[in-house]
């Protein structure tokens, strides 16, 4: 993927949603605009660029999705973390597999 594409969709979506924010309850923004989606989204792009280590990019979604559901699930997650980890691996081995496939 093309860095000028990436950043310039980057930075429209950012604004639509800094537009839509001011709009939304602010209870709803906290779920988005957060450290731990930048990092689920820097994870992704790092998986999607070419000719980056892709595991950089998966401990960085992972990292990123365990602060998620730490923060914003009140629940015991303890016993959820083994199935969302075999989740989150097998949806970067399908990214990594479409991604080999295309090339």
């Amino acid at each position: 993927m093309n860095n000028k594409l990436f950043f310039g969709m980057a930075l429209i979506i950012m604004g639509v949603f800094s537009l839509i924010g001011s709009y939304l309850p602010q209870n709803l923004f906290i779920y988005f605009f957060n450290w731990q989606v930048l990092l689920i989204l820097i994870g992704i792009y790092l998986i999607l660029k070419k000719g980056v280590n892709n595991m950089a990019g998966i401990w960085l979604i992972g990292i990123g999705v365990y602060f998620y559901l730490h923060e914003f699930l009140p629940i015991p997650y303890t016993n959820i973390a083994l199935p969302i980890v075999l989740i989150i691996v097998g949806i970067a081995l399908l990214v990594l597999y479409f991604k080999d496939r295309n090339k």
